[in-house]
């Protein structure tokens, strides 16, 4: 995802992350759902209606920053930056990117101007549970799948989880209860050894069972 990477990307090589619009709400809806919901869409029952997909939660810019921070265990201090201050730079940063095409820009200012809005789901609209898609995959089940890549140890550190990243849920799908086990397996392999397996030669030597003497003073 375009959005969770380049903020990963972004929290590697910098301490702080620009926070622009921290009160805007977003509503991020995994791939696979929005698939499933337009093959439902063109059944005849649908035709001629407008449908709002979103997932399961909606998040605050804050939250999902805080949020992609924890999952990468790279901790950044978030730098808010007002509308106005950050549009006039999105505008700039992304003239400069027509002039190389290779470039891709990490803020316009069309994006900055959409940040003034929240995107989620309009009250009283018609959604992805009326095309029968009722079970959703939420960021926390879909995201860490890719996201490793950006941890310092990449897919052999565990990710950090606490009851602030975690989303509660009565069912996070197939995907979600798979990542939970790979990350527990990991958590099991990478596990500190015991201080008491980290013993000298000396120690090793002297706990070891000695040798019994015969009545002429040989070793049995």
């Amino acid at each position: 995802d375009g959005f969770f990477t380049r903020f990963a990307l972004m929290a590697r090589f910098t301490p702080v992350l620009p926070l622009i619009g921290g009160s805007t709400k977003f509503q991020p809806i995994y791939v696979g759902d929005v698939a499933h919901a337009i093959a439902n869409a063109l059944k005849p029952q649908h035709a001629g209606k407008t449908f709002e997909l979103g997932g399961p939660r909606a998040y605050t810019m804050k939250e999902l920053l805080q949020y992609i921070t924890r999952e990468i265990d790279r901790p950044r201090m978030l730098l808010p930056l007002p509308i106005p201050v950050a549009a006039p730079m999105g505008y700039v940063i992304g003239a400069l990117s027509r002039l190389n095409p290779f470039f891709g820009p990490p803020l316009t200012g069309d994006q900055v101007q959409m940040l003034k809005t929240d995107t989620v789901v309009s009250p009283g609209a018609a959604t992805i549970a009326d095309l029968g898609v009722t079970t959703l995959e939420t960021v926390e089940s879909i995201t860490p799948t890719y996201l490793w890549r950006h941890r310092p140890h990449g897919q052999f550190q565990p990710p950090h989880v606490d009851e602030a990243s975690r989303v509660e849920s009565e069912d996070v799908g197939a995907a979600g209860r798979r990542a939970r086990r790979v990350a527990d397996q990991i958590r099991d392999l990478v596990q500190p050894v015991d201080r008491a397996d980290r013993r000298s030669p000396v120690a090793l030597r002297e706990n070891q069972p000695q040798p019994r003497k015969t009545r002429d003073g040989r070793d049995e």
